[in-house]
């Protein structure tokens, strides 16, 4: 394991790149917060996912991507970077945390857990060999 000490700092580590995580992420970057978004899998979360959406205040239609992208793009414009990789593992060092993941580890005054949400799957017969043929899932 790294030396703590040897880590890369930020004020604000956010775990979870989707809406919540990017909200989080303009906010602190703007406030002049050192600030990185540790994502596992796809910048946008859910929403990168989805075709189209048309139920974002202010905006008629956008497609999933390119909603996920803009948010991704306003975040970094401000000074946030983004990282990629799963989160092992959060310890205490004195004032900071230590957020380690499986690409690498930071320290953080402040950790924001925005871990996102999943569909809701009923379990029933079926009901995976007709996803995306009948059976959908819509986050609201």
């Amino acid at each position: 394991m790294n030396d703590p000490a040897t880590l890369p700092e930020y004020d604000v580590v956010i775990i979870g790149g989707g809406p919540a995580g990017l909200s989080a992420a303009l906010y602190a970057a703007r406030a002049r917060r050192r600030t990185i978004v540790i994502e596992r899998a796809v910048s946008g979360g859910q929403i990168a996912l989805t075709a189209e959406i048309e139920n974002y205040p202010g905006i008629d239609s956008i497609s999933g991507p390119d909603l996920s992208q803009a948010m991704q793009r306003q975040a970094e414009k401000y000074g946030a970077a983004i990282a990629y990789g799963d989160v092992t593992a959060i310890d205490q060092d004195g004032p900071w945390h230590v957020v380690r993941t499986d690409e690498g580890a930071y320290r953080a005054r402040a950790v924001i857990i925005a871990g996102g949400a999943d569909h809701n799957r009923l379990g029933v017969p079926g009901e995976e060999r007709l996803t995306g043929r009948g059976v959908s899932y819509c986050a609201t």
